[in-house]
């Protein structure tokens, strides 16, 4: 403990905000705002109910505060729907125009606006959330100060402006420090050790490092204790303490198992491999790296494959087997250079020149430099090129609101001087006149925003069982909707059927295209299912690519042939990204719904379809697992491999003609 003390006033010293005299204590109002983020996770409109009773509370708030309000607001609605949130950005506009010099209200104006561009992926995203981070710098409110800074580290991470992502996080530190936040310091703490150590600052690394894990040991959720580790491991390997790098990777890997992530724990048993190979412990990392080949061999895990390939190329080096090594070191980064991971390509070559001045091979040293300089260059000027055409729209888009603003006020001045120079003696028939016309506008008036209050309401009420990325229903209609219609159901009535659904391998779709893509894939998927539908028949999303289909009873209805359909119709619907035709398989388990007469019995069928799912992906994915014969209670079996062994259920396997063809 006295060692994280000390490490932690290292890190203030060093910090480049240190000297900083202003302290960015949260306001009594940003407290409020806070427990309401927090008590109501995943809850928007329950949210937007408690900010507006708040809003009521704080009628005596600042205008830096209102627009706090607001720009939380914007955020919400956005993830609701961008037409509601356009309601939060005309209004923070208008308080713009009247606090041009207030850099709060500036800062979420812009906030707002990169909430909208980033629910309607347009390239506008960049460039506000860009101007939201110049604003917010010399704001006051703390809260604004911690929300906008991290956020703009992800924009500076991708133009790879390492220095300005440090400044950025370093703002958001400050005010975790300044509120003693356990979770902002973690969050910030454990983001800036990835950045340190891209700058080779291997000491405040460090010292994020153990700030990161001393902090999350005080959290509630630790679910990604696991990352924590790795960024302490990778900092302690950058700094060449390889015994300590070691003991905190073998805790990843446990705690990536803990929580069930199989694949993550491959990529850290590579890590370790490194390690071992830095000891010059060529057996031990062999093994590991041929566990992680063999994984990713099974489960067609491409990315994965790949990074196991590197390592082994290292080992040949240390073998003194330099062919196999060039050769398969080719191979990845031709594979990396296909799939545009461009900056993995070029720290494969920096980190080449490492292993290979370890292993006394001054020849490959030497070519490794050559290439890494010649890719290093490439991309640092294209990225310099991207940041300064990012930064001159940033500064025009600012520019074009200060002359919007300056016109608004100008107008109004004018506005003025007319009507005071107006002829006072046609001013009282004007004032009638205008009387009468204000009236009537009135009255359209309210009953056009009563026309948009109740269209928004409607559209409010219709997300409480939507999900608005793919628009089919949510948990929320499942539980109250689904549940419910399947517990009213007599035996007579005919059997439904649970379908659970998942896309195949969805993570690696993710880490190979981006979520963007994901979005899409999910999507796509949806449409696919939708478009089989008969009309009692429902599609739930249950969470990420997790969905449930609800198959109705019918005299002719027949699940497998249901099934088999529903994933060839999936499968053979191409999905384009980066202009190219890309294709999806899912995996299903799917269990029969009888009489239920209680919600733990639905909860048990539920629970059995997905453990079906489960066997369906051992099996090999793009298949389907499902309960022909349930001899016992669903709550009964607590796994359905041994449950089907002992006989207590009948199973039957439908796999998609794709699969059959192929094998």
């Amino acid at each position: 403990m006295a060692l994280n003390v000390f490490l932690f006033l290292v890190l203030l010293i060093l910090s480049p905000l240190s000297l900083a005299d202003e302290q960015y204590i949260f306001t009594p109002l940003e407290l409020k705002m806070d427990n309401i983020a927090n008590s109501y996770v995943a809850e928007p409109l329950k949210k937007l109910e408690q900010l507006e009773i708040l809003r009521h509370e704080s009628a005596n708030s600042s205008v830096a505060e209102r627009a706090l309000i607001k720009a939380y607001e914007c955020s919400l609605r956005a993830g609701l729907t961008p037409k509601l949130a356009q309601q939060n950005l005309d209004k923070l506009k208008q308080l713009s125009q009247e606090n041009q010099y207030n850099h709060s209200v500036r800062a979420a104006t812009a906030l707002c606006q990169s909430d909208i561009a980033r629910q309607k992926n347009n390239g506008d995203y960049d460039i506000a959330i860009y101007k939201s981070f110049l604003f917010a710098q010399k704001s006051k409110l703390a809260t604004l100060r911690y929300w906008v800074s991290l956020n703009s580290n992800s924009l500076f991470t991708k133009y790879n402006d390492i220095e300005s992502s440090e400044r950025a996080l370093n703002i958001a530190f400050q005010v975790a420090s300044d509120n003693n936040d356990i979770y902002r310091l973690n969050m910030s703490s454990f983001e800036l050790v990835n950045t340190y150590n891209k700058l080779q600052q291997y000491e405040l690394a460090l010292a994020n490092a153990i700030i990161a894990q001393d902090t999350i040991e005080k959290l509630d959720n630790q679910w990604y204790q696991d990352k924590i580790y790795v960024s302490h491991s990778t900092t302690l390997r950058n700094m060449k303490k390889y015994s300590e790098s070691l003991a905190f990777s073998k805790k990843a890997v446990i705690k990536a198992k803990e929580r069930g992530d199989v694949r993550e724990s491959k990529f850290i048993l590579l890590d370790i491999a490194l390690i071992y190979l830095f000891q010059e412990e060529l057996q031990l990392a062999n093994e590991l790296v041929k566990e992680v080949l063999n994984y990713s061999t099974t489960f067609d895990d491409q990315y994965l494959l790949n990074q196991g390939k590197l390592l082994k190329s290292y080992i040949y080096l240390f073998e003194k087997k330099q062919e196999q090594s060039t050769v398969l070191f080719e191979e990845v980064v031709d594979y990396l250079g296909r799939e545009n991971y461009i900056l993995k390509q070029i720290d494969n070559w920096q980190q080449l020149i490492e292993i290979a001045a370890l292993a006394n091979n001054q020849q490959v040293v030497v070519k490794a430099q050559k290439q890494y300089s010649k890719l290093f260059k490439q991309h640092s000027a294209k990225e310099h090129a991207a940041l300064v055409t990012l930064l001159t729209q940033v500064y025009e888009s600012i520019r074009q609101d200060d002359a919007t603003i300056t016109q608004q006020k100008i107008i109004q001045t004018l506005e003025k001087k007319a009507q005071l120079e107006r002829n006072y003696h046609i001013l009282l028939l004007i004032t009638l006149i205008l009387g009468t016309l204000i009236a009537l506008f009135a009255i359209k008036a309210l009953w056009r925003n009563a026309t948009i209050y109740k269209a928004n309401q409607a559209e409010i009420n219709r997300q409480l069982f939507y999900d608005p990325l793919t628009q089919c229903f949510n948990r929320r209609y499942y539980k109250d909707v689904i549940a419910k219609s399947l517990m009213s159901k007599d035996i007579e009535d005919g059997t439904s059927f649970l379908v659970a659904i998942d896309i195949d391998n969805f993570k690696s779709f993710n880490d190979t295209y981006g979520h963007a893509a994901g979005d899409v894939a999910l999507q796509s998927m949806v449409n696919s299912l939708q478009s089989d539908l008969r009309a009692n028949d429902r599609v739930v999303r249950f969470g990420g690519e997790e969905f449930l289909m609800v198959l109705s009873p019918n005299d002719s209805f027949k699940v497998e042939v249901v099934i088999e359909r529903i994933m060839q119709l999936v499968r053979s619907t191409p999905i384009i990204i980066e202009d190219k035709p890309r294709n999806i398989t899912i995996s299903i388990g799917y269990v029969p719904v009888g009489k239920v007469n209680h919600t733990s019995e639905l909860d048990a069928l539920l629970k059995l379809a997905d453990k079906a799912l489960y066997l369906a992906k051992e099996n090999g994915r793009n298949r389907a697992v499902g309960v022909y014969d349930l001899q016992c209670p669903a709550s009964a079996v607590d796994n359905i491999t041994i449950a089907h062994k002992n006989a207590l259920l009948k199973l039957t396997e439908i796999t998609s003609s794709y699969t059959k063809n192929s094998a």
